[in-house]
């Protein structure tokens, strides 16, 4: 068998396989993308069984959702302010360092012109015409040479650095601006933040006004109890399609998590309520408002929207039938499909779902039953 032949064997192999990798990635993304079409679908069920509902609860989840966006926006907002001004010190310190240098090239440059003032253009026609060493005399004419190209290069340098201070000065006025323009948009931003607290507060009172009695409140924390289950039990399908990341199993890290936020533990696990009829499947942290809500550990996001009785809630799935739940957030800052670290801030601590008091509600399910999350975090 020829040598050549071989090696058209060994490209036609290697394409092969390049191929099938390529369509295996494809597939896979094109079935990552058909779980978040379905995972959007549930949310937009949620959506439109909320819309059947009450005027107050859906003028609550709209005011919430809307409020959310504000404040995402607001955000990213805020970052690229916080961008701008680390440019702005930074041209001014530029700034600062080429003023400095074109103070010392100008002085420099006055030195020499005081040279070529004192030596005087007659001093070649001496050095030409005098009776000295012809070997002095070029010895002179050089040294007055590499005054000379000294002199030109000092000038340059000068412009040069006249021409930076000039860029420099120019690019720290459009910051200047940007910075103020931004300043607006936030001003702006912070007033449809104020607009959409006040008629969420509207629809909290009216959803209160409109609870006659505690078996009215018992009843409506039960079906959005029931809602919550239907939904978990349903995300848990479509969860297990999501392929697993390459790390330790969320099973062997029970009892080094850290909390999700900074907080007090004010409902534990497994505590009654609603007069001893319902039980707490997670805890509820109060914390203050606006703080970093952090992933539990490595995942995929599978919710990121409002929920009855939740608020704005986003469930990450860990693996291995893991799930964790971050709910009543101010924000929520990743979406369906986005895979998330320990590091990650995937939301800001609120009041969302008509909560009287700020705080974080966190949970954690295997096999979409909910376990003891104080067993779990260190």
């Amino acid at each position: 068998m020829s040598k050549v032949f071989l090696t058209t064997i060994w490209a036609v192999a290697v394409l092969g396989i390049a191929v099938a990798q390529e369509g295996t990635i494809d597939d896979t993304e094109q079935d990552l993308q058909q779980v978040r079409e379905r995972i959007e679908a549930l949310q937009r069920e949620v959506g439109e069984a909320v819309e059947n509902r009450a005027a107050a609860e859906r003028s609550l989840r709209e005011t919430e959702i809307a409020e959310s966006r504000v404040r995402k926006k607001l955000g990213q907002l805020r970052a690229r302010a916080s961008a701008a001004r680390a440019r702005q010190d930074d041209l001014s310190s530029q700034m600062t360092r080429v003023s400095a240098d074109l103070s010392a090239q100008k002085d420099l440059l006055a030195r020499q012109m005081r040279l070529a003032w004192v030596t005087g253009r007659e001093e070649w026609v001496r050095l030409v015409l005098s009776q000295q060493d012809p070997v002095e005399v070029g010895r002179r004419l050089v040294y007055y040479g590499y005054i000379t190209r000294d002199r030109s290069d000092v000038i340059q340098a000068v412009l040069e650095k006249m021409r930076q201070l000039e860029q420099i000065i120019a690019a720290l006025d459009r910051e200047r601006e940007q910075l103020k323009e931004l300043e607006q948009a936030q001003q702006a931003r912070l007033s449809q933040l104020e607009s959409a607290r006040a008629i969420r507060d509207q629809a909290l009172a009216l959803i209160n006004a409109a609870i006659e009695s505690r078996a009215d409140e018992i009843e409506r924390l039960q079906a959005q109890a029931k809602e919550k289950e239907s939904l978990l039990a349903r995300l848990s399908q479509q969860a297990t399609m999501f392929p697993s990341f390459e790390g330790l199993p969320f099973e062997k890290m029970k009892g080094r998590f850290t909390w999700p936020t900074r907080g007090k533990l004010f409902r534990n696990y497994g505590e009654p309520r609603a007069d001893g009829q319902m039980r707490w499947n997670g805890v509820m942290m109060t914390a203050d408002a606006g703080a970093e809500v952090h992933a539990l550990y490595h995942g995929r996001v599978v919710y990121s929207d409002w929920l009855p009785g939740m608020g704005l809630l986003i469930v990450i799935e860990h693996g291995d039938g893991y799930i964790s739940l971050y709910g009543h957030n101010q924000d929520l800052t990743r979406e369906v499909g986005e895979w998330v670290g320990p590091e990650d801030v995937i939301a800001h601590v609120g009041d969302s779902g008509g909560q009287g008091v700020t705080g974080l509600y966190f949970e954690i399910r295997k096999d979409g039953k909910p376990i003891n999350p104080n067993r779990w975090v260190k």
